[in-house]
């Protein structure tokens, strides 16, 4: 069976890509940050006013009995758990889209400078007008080598009709199409997304947990500042190859690095 493996060829630019990409960003979009000497009282003294969330159900969370919201005066939103249910004293501190600039997480770390770090979420963000089309052209060249599964969580369907984003999720590894924050809308059954006429870019994000972080030297949050490792992280968690179809593998076989 091994001849019926496609061939690959590797991707160091490849012209039909880049002509459809307007721009490229990086960033972390999710940051977990933990701590065993901030309570909520320090918090409040600290960051501002803690709100408790009323609506929080500690029942659908497996970590946390306690949620606060916190608005900095940047406008960067943080939730704050508390209240563990291992029996441990720490508090989690959540910064999810758009995670605070460089600038803002200097000041925090200032303000707190005991957080470590317990999970962050790399991305990159392939700003285009046709999103289609880069979605097709990345997924045909996008290879995972150290995930065996991988999951097309959402497609246009069959009739061509498109019900939900364009998606796909391989282990840590998630591709998705998407627009600004605030153009994202109720899309039905519970799902939540963007219009096709506001999607303008492709995501592609990476979630490292604490214990892969310390093998790059990344423990606290002065750390990550200092040293967030972009591109050694990305670097092992996905390559580009051309694929090339067998003549032996079947008529309108689709050939990927994922499958």
């Amino acid at each position: 069976m091994d001849n019926l493996k496609p061939k690959r060829q590797p991707v160091f630019g490849n012209e039909e890509i880049l002509k459809e990409i307007n721009d490229v960003r990086h960033f972390i979009c999710r940051l977990d940050l933990l701590s065993s000497v901030y309570g909520p009282r320090e918090l409040n003294q600290k960051l501002g006013v803690l709100k408790k969330d009323m609506d929080f159900d500690s029942g659908e969370d497996d970590d946390y009995e306690e949620k606060y919201l916190c608005v900095l005066p940047d406008g960067n939103n943080i939730d704050v758990f508390c209240v563990s249910k291992d029996g441990s004293d720490l508090t989690k501190l959540c910064l999810r889209q758009p995670v605070a600039g460089l600038s803002n997480l200097i000041k925090l770390n200032k303000l707190l400078p005991h957080l470590v770090v317990g999970k962050s979420e790399y991305a990159t963000d392939f700003f285009t007008d046709d999103p289609d089309c880069v979605y097709d052209i990345l997924t045909d060249i996008l290879f995972l080598p150290n995930d065996k599964d991988c999951v097309v969580i959402k497609d246009i369907s069959k009739t061509g009709e498109r019900e939900t984003n364009r998606a796909l999720k391989a282990g840590a590894v998630e591709v998705y199409e998407r627009g600004k924050s605030e153009d994202k809308i109720d899309m039905g059954g519970g799902e939540r997304g963007w219009p096709y006429n506001k999607c303008d870019r492709l995501r592609f994000c990476f979630e490292v947990e604490r214990e892969q972080l310390k093998w790059f030297g990344i423990s606290t949050l002065s750390d990550l500042i200092h040293r967030p490792h972009f591109f050694k992280l990305f670097k092992d968690c996905f390559s580009t190859f051309k694929f090339k179809k067998h003549s032996l593998l079947p008529k309108g076989y689709k050939v990927r690095g994922f499958t």
